[in-house]
């Protein structure tokens, strides 16, 4: 990864192989970079649906008439559902934007590996050894 990896981080990737079973093995700048995007990116994807919510919220309200025999609130509602439109597709386009940043920073770090490491499994759904519509 390009940029420098904080000890921090190092220290954060070091918990998360302990915590899974691995903790005599040393924390890689690349997968404490990984962690990071990832831990970043979760965090950003817990914080827009709030955001999301407390927009709504607000177009909700301003959206209310002020008196109840007003006549304009038909324009109001238009206006109301053009800025939740928009804050609908805001959402989509942030949240397919973290997909994305993640997805990015993983193909950049497997670019870096030296070698690639592949499964001798073949991808499928029979299972090897039992034939489909089988009775034994």
């Amino acid at each position: 990864m390009p940029r420098k990896v904080r000890p921090t981080e190092l220290e954060i990737a070091r918990l998360w192989l302990a915590a899974r079973g691995l903790a005599d093995v040393t924390p890689t700048p690349m997968l404490a970079a990984r962690l990071t995007v990832r831990r970043r990116a979760r965090l950003a994807a817990a914080v827009l649906p709030a955001a999301f919510l407390c927009a709504t919220a607000l177009v909700y309200v301003s959206a209310l008439p002020i008196r109840p025999a007003e006549d304009g609130f038909g324009t109001q509602r238009r206006w109301a559902l053009a800025v939740l439109t928009a804050l609908v597709a805001g959402l989509v386009l942030g949240l397919s934007l973290l997909d994305r940043w993640v997805r990015r920073v993983d193909q950049q770090a497997g670019a870096e590996l030296p070698r690639r490491a592949t499964h001798s499994v073949r991808p499928g759904w029979r299972i090897r050894g039992t034939r489909a519509g089988s009775s034994s």
